[in-house]
This record gives structure tokens, sequence and C-alpha cells, in this order.
């Protein structure tokens, strides 16, 4: 028996593939339940639903992750499956995630988002969509995510707390109790709201990156949060080392840090695109990547500058 929930605000325009796909799944329709968590739409979204057979249960607030973790509560499955209303899978999704977890030590599966057809170059650069072989991880992202119930369930499910990478944290939790992540290709998942400009992908990384720091607040020291702070420091050390060049005509340390920038921005341009064998998008994936760290940096300045403020009136 399979479970897959479906976190719901807002989603007319999506929800109708997102379901129909779901129905045309290789697998016994007997052994699967769809639960439809509608967290206060203002649209049409619930009036579509009712048009298939789905379950379709109300939550007014709260955080994604609660939304998720409400549904999991009405499942029945011994596998949950969670993808978001703007997702359309492919039809042996299932089937191949339920392969993965056929071993003992393997808590949960997914993989990276597919683009739609009419993608655009950000989507096509960011987004995973090679073939390759399974491998181990600690993130796979919440709107393709199956695991199994018994593990979702003992380990407390997602970090209600948290607005978002709820994934990241829930994905390193698992690994700290011994389970394995597995990272399979197969299990194909259309994210239909990608960013498509370079404007909408800052936009939502420095949402992520405001978030990414409460994860800190658990212990999970997230290797994005690292990686953002080595982008800052090699800045601050190429403004630093422009003074040094001023004033004293040393280059030391604008040459050092211009160096580790560019050591971190084509590390990481290469490590994904040797996931995702998009050779010829290394210069766009190489943009979005400063871009990337870009956000995240200026997220995490203005965290702390939030809260540096919130600690002085509290004072």
């Amino acid at each position: 028996m399979v479970s897959i929930i479906i976190p719901m605000f807002n989603a007319a325009d999506t929800i109708d593939s997102c379901i129909t796909h779901l129905m045309d799944l290789r697998y016994p329709k007997e052994r699967l339940e769809i639960i439809v968590v509608n967290n206060g739409s203002t649209d049409d979204s619930a009036s579509i639903t009712e048009d298939y057979p789905v379950k379709v249960i109300s939550k007014i607030g709260g955080t994604i992750a609660s939304v998720r973790n409400y549904g999991a509560s009405f499942a029945k499955g011994e596998v949950y499956g969670f993808i978001d209303s703007d997702c359309a899978v492919f039809k042996d999704w299932l089937v191949s995630a339920l392969r993965q977890l056929e071993k003992p030590e393997v808590a949960a599966t997914g993989a990276g988002y597919v683009a739609p057809e009419n993608y655009s170059w950000v989507e096509k650069a960011w987004l995973y969509e090679s073939e390759h072989k399974p491998f181990e991880t600690d993130f796979i992202p919440s709107g393709n995510f199956i695991v199994k119930a018994d593990v979702f369930n003992s380990i407390g499910g997602f970090n209600d707390e948290l607005t978002t990478c709820e994934d990241a944290e829930i994905g390193l939790r698992i690994n700290k109790y011994g389970y394995k992540i597995i990272n399979s290709s197969e299990i194909k998942s259309i994210h239909l709201r990608n960013p498509k400009t370079l404007k909408a992908f800052s936009k939502k990384e420095f949402w992520y990156g405001e978030n990414m720091l409460d994860t800190l607040k658990f212990n999970y020291l997230d290797k994005v949060f690292v990686l953002s702070v080595f982008y800052l420091a090699a800045h601050v050390g190429i403004l630093l080392g422009l003074s040094d060049m001023i004033l004293t005509k040393d280059m030391t340390l604008f040459l050092g840090s211009t160096a580790f920038l560019l050591f971190l921005l084509i590390g990481t341009t290469l490590y994904r695109i040797m996931r995702s064998k998009k050779y010829e998008l290394f210069f766009h994936t190489l943009i979005l990547y400063y871009v990337y760290y870009a956000s995240r940096g200026m997220a995490m300045i203005n965290y702390f500058k939030k809260n540096l403020l919130t600690f002085m009136k509290d004072s």
C-alpha cells in the first residue's frame, strides 16, 4: 500500500495535471491512495480535485512541512510518496521508487526534477535530467520524495518549524539515524513552476537562504551554508585585497581570494555538470552558481541583520 501526499495551495493551473499523471501510474489502483492537503486555497483548486477519486483534507496555515506531516497522519500506506501540486510524475515513477526501497538499508529515494517542454535556459541548465546510476545522497527535494512509512514516523517526519529546507533537514536526519537515501534518475517528475528567469531564480534562492539558517538551530550543518560562507569570505578577501593593492601594491590577498572564488564556482559547477551530463551548459551553470551563492550569501547577511535588530530591541 502506497500513500501519495500532495500539499496544495492555489494550484488550479497544475493540480489537474498532477493528479492525472498519478492516476496513470503503472501500479495497482487498489494499493494506491492519493491524499490532497488543501492549505487554504482561494482559487478553484478544491473543486478541481472533486473530479478525481482522491481524499481531500483541509489544513489552514502552518509551514509546508506541517502540511506534509498532516497529510501523512491520514495515510494508510507502508510507503509515503510526497510530491508537489505543481509536479507531474512519469508512469514508472512509483515502480522505480519501490525498486530502490526493496533494500532494507534504504529508507528513502527520489530524484531532482525534469524540466518541462517549454523550458527556459535557467531551467535547462539547473535541473538534473541525465540518466545515471543510483547513488547515495543526503538530499532529495520534498516534491519528489518517497520514504518508508515506518522510518518517516519513527524519526518524527518533517520538521514543522522550518519554513523551507525541510527536505535538506530530513535527509540529514535520516542519514544520522543510519539509513540510506538513494537518488535514482528513473524516478522522474516534471516540475511545472521552476524559476524561468535569472531574477526569479535569484529571488527563490534568497528565500531559501534565509530559511536555510534555521536548520542550524537543530545542529545540522548544511553543506550549502558552508559553501555560502566560503563565497562571502572570498569576496571579503577580494575587497581587502583591492585595498592592499591600492595602499601597498601587494596583490597576494586579491589574487588568492579571486583564485579561491573561482575554485569554488568552477568546482561546484563541474560537480553539477558531471551529474547532469550537460557539458554544453557549463558557462550557463557557472553563471547560475554565482547568482546562487550571491543570493544565499545576501540572505544570510539579511538574516543576521534582522535577528541582531530583534535581539537589540529585546535587550
